[in-house]
């Protein structure tokens, strides 16, 4: 059997756009880089390929990356 190998991209207006995030993995797992990405939501679509059939699939609802735009502080008491 041929190897699988997969894509990843990401979409952050629906999907009409797709920015690549990775390719050729031949892992079924990815630890996605959420501190390189801006709030919103996005789609993720994965493609996978044996070298002749290909095929993908595109999350079915949008999950929702918040980035702070403060930092929280801790204050010393009295004391």
């Amino acid at each position: 059997s041929s190897t699988l190998t997969y894509s990843l991209a990401l979409s952050q207006d629906g999907g009409q756009h797709w920015v690549p995030l990775a390719t050729d993995l031949t892992t079924t797992s990815y630890d996605l880089p959420i501190s390189s990405l801006e709030s919103g939501a996005y789609l993720l679509r994965v493609a996978a390929s044996d070298g002749v059939n290909a095929g993908y699939g595109i999350t079915v609802k949008p999950f929702e990356i918040h980035r702070s735009l403060y930092l929280p502080v801790m204050l010393g008491g009295n004391g």
